[in-house]
Formats: C-alpha cells, sequence, structure tokens
C-alpha cells in the first residue's frame, strides 16, 4: 500500500514541479518520499511557489523560449487576488 501511496504522491509532485517536456518527474524528489511523517512536515505550498518564482525568473531571461511551471498555479492566484475582468465588476446594479 505505501508502495502505490509513494507512487501516487511522485505523481502528484511532477504535476506541481514539472520539467519542460512535461512527462517526467524529477528524481530529486525521492528521497524526501522515505519517511511520510517527515514529509508531512515539509511546507510544500512554499516550495510550491518558491519553484513558480524561479522559473518565472528564467523564463524573464533573454533568450528564453519556454516554461516549466504550473501556471495554472498562478492564474488561479491571480484570479482570487488581483481582480481584474471579474465579472462582477461589469454587471450593473438596479
Amino acid at each position: 500500500m505505501q508502495c502505490y501511496a509513494k507512487a501516487y504522491i511522485l505523481d502528484l509532485l511532477g504535476s506541481l514541479f514539472p520539467d519542460k517536456s512535461g512527462l517526467d518527474v524529477q528524481l530529486i524528489f525521492l528521497p524526501l518520499l522515505r519517511d511520510f511523517k517527515y514529509a508531512g512536515k515539509f511546507s510544500w505550498g512554499s516550495v510550491v511557489l518558491a519553484y513558480l518564482y524561479r522559473e518565472l525568473c528564467r523564463a524573464s531571461k533573454k533568450g528564453a523560449s519556454e516554461i516549466s511551471c504550473h501556471l495554472m498555479l498562478l492564474q488561479l492566484w491571480a484570479w482570487e487576488r488581483l481582480h481584474i475582468g471579474h465579472l462582477k465588476r461589469f454587471v450593473t446594479q438596479e
């Protein structure tokens, strides 16, 4: 059961920290899955945010043509925080 759980979590980590191909999972996460109790103490949200910032920085450099992060997370964050283009601003109240 733990083997299947680790495989599922590794797949989940692969979707949160994708490479540019979008098909591979980075093996740097394997040592983090040795002990579930220890892995549960990490601040995974902070790690995902730091990874997103690093990839946005890399994508902004001259000559960069790809980005390897989960841009849906950035879009959701922007939708929740920026309130630009929300429909409720354009609906008139009578």
